[in-house]
Order: structure tokens, then C-alpha cells, then sequence
């Protein structure tokens, strides 16, 4: 299945015209070089700008010209019957070529995917599209999972069935991570409210991780009074109570006893 992307298309075009403007600057540099270099024979001079020209990926040579110039052997003032050399320089401009960038543009925005899934019915190509971009959310969560703040290296198994067990409560940590980051992404959207991100401007898309390290410096103080334990929860913020009030009651519930 061949897939074409607009907006994949417009940010590849931006990296092409960066690469295109960065080859001309470079280039000019070496032209400019080449210019000033002799060749005692014209077919030196074209073959050392040929061999410039095939190193352009999305430039031609313009404007193309021979010099030539007689030059004297030895220094000082040239004998009657002293014969004078003739050295060859080349003169040239770049341009844009149109063909190459048109056919480098012409590949842009655009992938592949393949399965050996062939029956439409069982497999569409929405379908596999659709796989293929919820891979990327898979992926984000197990290597959130893998983050050193988890410490999940630091975990030594041997037997096979605590590595599996280890690997299903990661699984089931990843479940109700996303589920809780999808919560209060709509939560966000139905209230028509936001939160700071981590540069302090609203958004209606954070990351749990991101809540996380907002809710770090809570703690639970734990004292015994004459009449029994009591729990309080010390150190939350105005920010951290009004996520809790997007999240719904049953998260307000848990800090219920907050101050």
C-alpha cells in the first residue's frame, strides 16, 4: 500500500529547500575555486568542470564559458622569440534544475506499507493504515515503561516465570497509564479548560508522565491522635487540585484529606 501524507509532504518539502539553499552556498564556494584554477589544455579545463557538475544533486551549471590566457614561461620580461603558453580557465553559474528537484519532490510525503494479509475483507487498507499509525502509541508506552525513573533495569529476574510475571504487571502498568492519559485528555476537551505544560503554556494534550512529575513532592503524613490514625495529605498546589478536579471525583476523592 502506497500512502501519501500532506502534511508529511509540506515538512519534507522544507528539509528539500533547506538542502537545495545549503548545496548552493556550498557549491558557489567551490565554483568560485575552479574558476580560478589554470589548465594547460582546454579539454583539462571541461573535464575538471564536468566532473564538478556531476557532483550536483539539485543544481545545473549556466552560463558556461572558456578563457583563455597567455601566460610567460619565466619570470621578467618575455624575449621576441620566447613562445608564450596559453592557460585555460572555465567560468559558470548555478541554477536550479527543475527536473531533479521535480523528481526528488515527487517522492516526498509518501511511504510504504506491506502485509501478507491479501483479502480485503479480512484486511483494508484503512484498516492497515490504521495499524500502522497505533503502532506509535505501543511504542511511546513501552518506552515510557523502559525510563529510568521506573528503575526496571535495576530488577533482576532468573526464573522464567517471575520475567513473565514482571512483563505482565508492566503491561497492565502500561494499560492503565494510557487509559488515565486518555481520561483526562477528554476531560480537558469537555470542560474547555487546560493545564501548563512543562513550559508553563496551556494545553489540552499532556502526558501522564508529565502529571507525574507535577504530583512529585506529595506526601502522605501519617500521625495518631487520641482519636486514631489519621492520614493527611500535605504539599499539594492549586495546579495539582485543579487536575484532580478534571480528572473527576473519585480522583478528588483520594486527596480528599489534602492541605
Amino acid at each position: 500500500l502506497l500512502v501519501y501524507s500532506e502534511q508529511a509532504f509540506i515538512r519534507e518539502k522544507k528539509t528539500l529547500d533547506r538542502q537545495i539553499e545549503k548545496e548552493l552556498q556550498a557549491k558557489v564556494k567551490e565554483l568560485k575555486q575552479l574558476a580560478s584554477k589554470a589548465f594547460d589544455c582546454e579539454k583539462d579545463a571541461k573535464a575538471a568542470l564536468k566532473a564538478f557538475e556531476k557532483k550536483l544533486k539539485y543544481h545545473r551549471l549556466d552560463k558556461i564559458n572558456t578563457i583563455q590566457k597567455r601566460s610567460k614561461q619565466e619570470p621578467g620580461r618575455p624575449k621576441k622569440e620566447q613562445a608564450l603558453s596559453i592557460q585555460y580557465r572555465m567560468e559558470a553559474a548555478l541554477a536550479k534544475d527543475e527536473q531533479k528537484i521535480s523528481t526528488s519532490l515527487q517522492r516526498k510525503g509518501k511511504f510504504i506499507l506491506a502485509t501478507n494479509e491479501l483479502n480485503a475483507e479480512l484486511l483494508s487498507n484503512d484498516d492497515l493504515l490504521d495499524n500502522y499509525k497505533g503502532q506509535q502509541s505501543v511504542e511511546r508506552g513501552f518506552r515510557f515503561l523502559k525510563d529510568p525513573l521506573f528503575m526496571t533495569s535495576s530488577v533482576f529476574l532468573k526464573n522464567e516465570q517471575r520475567i513473565i510475571a514482571l512483563a505482565m504487571i508492566m503491561c497492565l502498568c502500561l494499560l492503565v497509564y494510557t487509559l488515565t492519559q486518555r481520561h483526562l485528555r477528554q476531560q480537558l476537551e469537555k470542560l474547555s479548560t487546560s493545564i501548563p505544560n512543562q513550559l508553563g503554556k496551556p494545553t489540552k494534550m499532556p502526558t501522564l508522565r508529565w502529571i507525574f512529575q507535577v504530583f512529585e513532592g506529595v506526601h502522605l503524613l501519617i500521625k495518631r491522635t487520641p482519636e486514631g490514625i489519621k492520614e493527611l495529605i500535605l504539599n499539594l498546589t492549586p495546579n495539582m487540585r485543579h487536575i484532580l478536579q478534571v480528572l473527576g471525583p473519585p480522583f478528588q476523592k483520594l486527596y480528599a484529606n489534602g492541605n
